[in-house]
């Protein structure tokens, strides 16, 4: 037990050091948007979206939802690579439809937030997974254990509207039973439970965590193999390393195949394969800006130490063996409270639990 906490630290305390690209954007003084539904109050539930500039172009979302009346914050989200257009398209228009919007200061938005992280511990709830890289995106939240909760809880009460499973999945603090026993809840079942994450997202944020890791771990490993000392920064570059696939991934491969069939497979596949390529390297060198100026230099050297690993033929098979990562995957998945299931192809995935 006193085992599987110390590694629970040890990757909490990782994941703090490996977002500094999210600090930064963090402590710009830049921001395009930032509001929550005007009916929070009333509805128990304030979904908080921000629009951020990135330093050197760009911007950079995050996303909370809140529930003010029991769990406290129950989802965390956001992207690097966001883009005006599409937050306005995606996120803002939607949401004026649905519900009138308010403006915050990020100020006010780092207050709800932090209340709810302080809100969802003393109810017995557990805090969203990496929810640090996207508080560290508003600028931090502070010490949320001294947050102002006074807006929380309904009339004095706990008011948690939720389906069975969400509650069971959420609850961390003592047996459900305990819980619904209490006499200062009201507990009613709802159909369904309104998240700001979709279908995919927890399960291919838990898979670029054990990538990242294993990455790291293997570029230790090979350097020692090879007469060089690991950079401190191994861990931080194996990050960035994920989420530029993750982002270059996102921008698509296609743009290259657009001028049709004229060139044949083997030429569209050599042009696809040269612009993901060109991709990931601006990613990369994006988020390597983002870092102070005297930091740079050993990010560098620890991304040329992992593109080395990599490109060695002494380099380890089973980065991205399916069996093994699946099954770190699904450990993940059950850590955070998450039922792993296998699709119909044999691949797996997340099963939402409603």
């Amino acid at each position: 037990m006193g085992s599987r906490k110390r590694q629970q630290r040890k990757r909490e305390r990782s994941r703090v050091r490996g977002g500094s690209q999210y600090r930064l954007i963090g402590a710009s003084d830049e921001t395009e948007f930032c509001f929550v539904n005007r009916d929070w109050q009333e509805g128990g539930m304030a979904a908080i979206h921000v629009l951020r500039k990135v330093p050197g172009g760009g911007h950079a979302s995050a996303a909370f939802l809140i529930d003010t009346w029991c769990m406290g914050l129950k989802d965390a989200w956001g992207a690097l690579d966001a883009t005006y257009e599409e937050f306005v398209e995606k996120i803002l228009q939607p949401n004026e439809d649905l519900h009138p919007l308010a403006p915050l200061t990020l100020k006010q938005a780092r207050e709800m937030v932090a209340g709810g992280l302080r809100f969802a511990e003393q109810n017995g709830f557990r805090h969203p997974a990496r929810y640090e890289r996207w508080t560290a995106l508003i600028g931090g939240v502070g010490d949320w254990r001294e947050a102002d909760i006074s807006a929380f809880g309904c009339e004095g009460r706990l008011r948690c509207l939720a389906t069975m499973q969400d509650l069971k999945r959420r609850l961390v603090g003592c047996r459900v039973e305990d819980f619904l026993a209490r006499d200062d809840i009201d507990f009613e079942i709802v159909a369904d439970d309104f998240t700001l994450l979709d279908d995919n997202s927890v399960e291919v944020d838990a898979a670029m965590d054990v990538f990242s890791e294993r990455f790291a771990e293997r570029t230790r490993q090979w350097c020692l193999a090879n007469g060089q000392t690991p950079s401190p920064c191994i861990a931080e570059a194996s990050q960035m390393f994920m989420e530029a696939i993750g982002q270059s991934r996102a921008d698509g491969p296609d743009a290259a195949l657009d001028e049709g069939d004229a060139g044949g497979a083997t030429g569209e596949s050599d042009a696809s394969i040269a612009q993901q390529s060109d991709a990931l390297n601006i990613k990369l060198q994006q988020l390597v800006n983002l870092a102070p100026a005297e930091a740079q230099p050993e990010l560098s050297r620890a991304l040329d130490q992992l593109f080395q690993m990599i490109g060695s033929s002494a380099a380890p098979e089973d980065i991205l063996e399916p069996e093994q990562v699946g099954e770190l995957v699904e450990q993940r998945l059950r850590a955070e409270g998450f039922e792993p299931a296998r699709g119909t192809q044999g691949k797996r995935r997340r099963r939402r639990r409603r």
